[in-house]
């Protein structure tokens, strides 16, 4: 369950403010923003794509059930270029079988 309750003082004082994140929906009066899309399990179980500034309620794929408002902290890519190099297929030694990097200069000019 995702919820969040801001209490006051006094222990006979309702709390001051109740947000209910395990509805399916934002409470009223709240945004949310997001500087990108991200990913989420719907109401199916199927992975998903949030659009910018759009919440992200996430259910369990497997059973279906509500897990709450999904909400990650920002994070940054300290390696922007991090892809796979090309390869190429250099054979079979035994059962194994054996693949070389290839530079991209090599496969741009091949």
């Amino acid at each position: 369950m995702s919820m969040f309750i801001l209490y006051s003082n006094a222990a006979t004082t309702p709390p001051a403010l109740s947000l209910d994140f395990a509805t399916g929906a934002l409470p009223s009066g709240t945004t949310l923003t997001r500087a990108s899309t991200g990913t989420y399990y719907n109401a199916s179980g199927i992975l998903s794509t949030a659009a910018n500034n759009a919440a992200r309620f996430d259910y369990n794929p497997s059973t279906l059930a509500l897990r709450g408002i999904l909400i990650e902290p920002t994070r940054t890519n300290l390696i922007p270029t991090s892809v796979i190099p090309p390869i190429t297929d250099t054979g079979t030694t035994g059962n194994w079988k054996t693949w070389k990097a290839v530079s991209t200069a090599a496969a741009t000019t091949s």
